[in-house]
């Protein structure tokens, strides 16, 4: 079975922007919803711009860090992921889950020693140094990047990583290896 990994790079960015458009709208209706002028208490009971505000200011929370855990937002996650790439730092692993997996160029390593073991060696041989194109594109759970690396002899490579982010720590990325453009 061939994949092609232009179209489906295509497809995850299309589907992580219209979920991240769907948040945004639902967000800015419920801030508009707030201060419309129907929506103005009538008598001292009438709660529904207090509850409009609350709901936007709750959607706009999905966007952050949840302040009374600490919980880092999966698109926080992505970028403390590519800053210790970037630092050479094998603390990287610590941001995986225990059963994480990586998925990339027909392998699969699953757990963190065997997290730790690829990037080791990648990190060692290769030192890779990636760069976002772009922003990070993210949602409640997935982040999606694409990215141009440069190696340490010269090599360059375009690719495409999405992360599954549960409970602030991946679960699960996968990257792709895209053909350069030009």
């Amino acid at each position: 079975m061939h994949v092609d990994k232009e179209e489906l790079r295509d497809q995850l960015l299309a589907q992580v922007r219209a979920d991240l458009d769907a948040l945004i709208r639902t967000q800015d209706d419920a801030a508009k919803s707030a201060t419309h002028s129907e929506n103005r208490a009538e008598h001292s009971k009438d709660t529904r711009a207090t509850e409009q505000s609350y709901l936007a200011r709750g959607t706009r929370k999905e966007q952050q860090t949840m302040p009374q855990t600490g919980t880092p937002s999966p698109v926080q996650v992505a970028e403390t992921y590519f800053a210790r790439v970037c630092a050479r730092d094998l603390s990287i692993v610590d941001l995986f889950h225990d059963d994480a997996e990586l998925i990339g160029v027909g392998k699969r390593k699953k757990g963190r020693a065997a997290i730790h073991e690829f990037y080791s060696g990648v990190i060692e041989r290769a030192g890779p140094t990636p760069t976002i194109e772009g922003s990070l594109l993210g949602n409640d759970e997935r982040v999606a990047a694409e990215i141009f690396i440069q190696f340490e002899n010269g090599a360059k490579l375009r690719a495409v990583d999405v992360f599954i982010v549960e409970d602030g720590r991946i679960r699960s990325l996968t990257y792709f290896v895209l053909k350069d453009r030009g």
